[in-house]
């Protein structure tokens, strides 16, 4: 009869969440490079290594697919109104939302996962539109004649209600996924809550103040 050679170790985790089994892997995985790789060779199967690989590709994808579509919307940005102060401006309102998303994900306790990580995209395309729309009637209120300060007063005034209405009417519908039995579908809709509400605070409150401060050219061409 034949020596066995390999041997298999089972464990069942009771943890549920993606993060922290990634954590385990990469522990255990250290572990086993520091005390027995040069003895025997361990390697590390299962789904639990796998759902740890495919987070931390997951996650990296997402990240670089933000980055760039941040450069994108910039040079977007920039082209349409034709200067750079003009795509910064209604790009980093945008950013900001972003920080300030994964702001309140780190005091929450809520991990970055494959779920939490596409709200970056919700974030990208609903920031720019705010940011873009208030811009643009700005610009439209001074070529009629408007001071700087009065454009931005009748911008808020006209623009911004249909803005902040838009917002509020998206943090209602999500508002009902907070009454879902199902843990990872009311954090999805807090989630998304709060993106919305960073955007609109970014496109009202952020941006106007950046114009101010800035008194940007190109809202005069």
């Amino acid at each position: 009869m034949e020596e066995p050679s390999f041997t298999q170790v089972f464990l069942r985790l009771k943890e549920v969440q993606t993060f922290t089994i990634s954590e385990i892997v990469d522990d255990t995985e250290q572990f086993i490079k520091a005390n027995f790789y040069d003895e025997s060779p361990m390697e590390l199967t299962g789904g639990a290594a796998l759902l740890g690989v495919l987070t931390r590709m997951v996650l990296r994808g997402q990240l670089i697919s933000l980055c760039f579509s941040i450069l994108i919307i910039l040079f977007i940005m920039t082209l349409v109104f034709r200067s750079i102060t003009g795509g910064l401006l209604a790009t980093l309102p945008m950013v900001a939302s972003v920080v300030m998303m994964f702001g309140l994900m780190g005091y929450l306790d809520i991990p970055l996962n494959m779920t939490t990580s596409m709200l970056t995209g919700i974030l990208v395309g609903v920031g720019v539109d705010y940011t873009v729309h208030f811009l643009w009637h700005l610009r439209d209120h001074i070529r009629e004649g408007d001071s700087l300060d009065d454009a931005i007063a009748n911008t808020l005034l006209i623009s911004g209600k249909g803005i902040l209405f838009n917002g509020l009417s998206v943090i209602v519908g999500f508002s009902a996924l907070l009454f879902s039995v199902f843990v990872p579908v009311q954090i999805f809709g807090i989630l998304v809550m709060g993106s919305i509400s960073f955007c609109l605070f970014g496109a009202l409150a952020t941006l106007p103040a950046l114009t101010s401060l800035i008194n940007p050219k190109f809202l005069y061409r």
